[in-house]
């Protein structure tokens, strides 16, 4: 066990020096880089710790191993660590209320975004689904079609990163919501009230709608913080 949590650390050194040493020698996604051997030699360790070292590097995007050209740096893909590591069996109750109360801010700052690309077809759209909303014959069909209305406001944005940190956080924020629903009391403001909001009202007018209909997501998360661990 003491080997292991030894490797484990000269590993982990390894992996910050390989990364001051990619920032300090100006490389740019796309350029070639280095050899193990090199590598090795200049940061003063063995190959088979550069080797474990790059392939943390490899498993976050930063590089890529390519067939006669050899080790290429690439622009990371940050995301792709957050969809193997967010697993709700694996995140303490703490994690998960945290990254709840992170989606809560998310949707109030999406005001600036939405106001940019509003349209007719996203008027309609959210209009679509406040129907099936109204309709639901089930608590589980109201909840869909709720998860189906925020989905659309990011999928409005057009901004790509945030529609994908959408997706990869939905189903933790499906569970913790799902656990909960009894202690959630009616928003204040309804899908129907953000709607018009976005129609005729102004990014400040969306961005309180929002809040208060997000506000008894709030309450909830107020009653349940322990602040005798402050």
């Amino acid at each position: 066990m003491e080997r292991t949590s030894k490797s484990t650390g000269l590993v982990d050194q390894a992996v910050l020096k390989l990364r001051e040493y990619i920032l300090s020698k100006g490389y740019n996604p796309g350029d070639v880089l280095p050899g193990e051997i090199e590598l090795a030699e200049q940061l003063g360790v063995s190959r088979t710790i550069i080797r474990e070292a790059l392939s943390r590097f490899r498993m976050f995007g930063i590089v890529d191993s390519r067939r006669r050209r050899g080790m290429i740096l690439q622009s990371p893909d940050f995301l792709k660590g957050m969809e193997m590591a967010l697993v709700s069996a694996w995140l303490g109750a703490g994690t998960l209320r945290e990254l709840f109360e992170f989606r809560l801010m998310l949707e109030i700052g999406l005001a600036d975004l939405l106001f940019e690309k509003k349209s007719d077809k996203l008027y309609k759209k959210l209009a679509r689904i406040i129907e099936r909303e109204d309709q639901a014959g089930s608590e589980s069909e109201r909840m869909k079609a709720d998860a189906e209305f925020h989905s659309a406001l990011y999928a409005a944005t057009e901004n790509q990163t945030l529609i994908r940190f959408q997706d990869i956080l939905y189903p933790l924020f499906k569970q913790y919501a799902s656990e909960k629903v009894n202690a959630f009391p009616k928003p204040i403001i309804d899908h129907a009230r953000l709607l018009k909001e976005l129609e005729t009202g102004s990014t400040a007018s969306f961005r309180l709608a929002m809040r208060h209909h997000l506000e008894p997501h709030f309450q909830v998360q107020s009653n349940e913080t322990d602040y005798s661990e402050l």
